[in-house]
């Protein structure tokens, strides 16, 4: 049964609209596919997928640079007694917030299973989460604003 990729939802009417490919890889071209959408969910479906078309690549790039400065913010924080440990680990982290806020996308998995609006919502709670444990990690370690 066709589901709204937006909402996740299988009720009637859908209709299918197409919108840019989000294939990644070498010699993969940004060519367009089809996806079963509620009819009132058809532009918003479209300016996602134009978002995160404009945006893959900072995605990307953004994605591989935080996981490092997290990893080695990370190591800093649990082998260093250095005052300086927790900002190491925290500012990236809150950096990581902010761009998951910015750049809510998930993996077609989460996709699949929720719809995209529930999966932004998902990301965006996560990004929270992080930011949040952030805030914690710079308070503790003795960063204050």
């Amino acid at each position: 049964m066709n589901t709204c990729v937006w909402c996740g939802r299988s009720s009637t009417p859908l209709v299918e609209i197409s919108v840019p490919s989000t294939s990644v890889g070498p010699g993969k071209e940004w060519n367009t596919i089809e996806v079963t959408v509620h009819p009132e969910h058809a532009d918003t479906t479209r300016r996602y997928f134009a978002y995160y078309v404009r945006f893959k690549t900072v995605f990307h790039v953004g994605v591989v640079v935080l996981w490092l400065l997290i990893a080695i913010g990370l190591v800093f924080f649990v082998k260093s007694d250095a005052p300086g440990a927790g900002l190491v680990l925290g500012v990236p982290l809150v950096a990581a917030s902010v761009f998951m806020w910015w750049f809510p996308f998930a993996t077609a998995i989460t996709v699949g299973g929720f719809g995209i609006r529930r999966s932004i919502q998902l990301v965006r709670f996560c990004a929270v989460i992080i930011g949040v444990g952030a805030v914690v990690i710079l308070v503790s370690a003795g960063v204050t604003t």
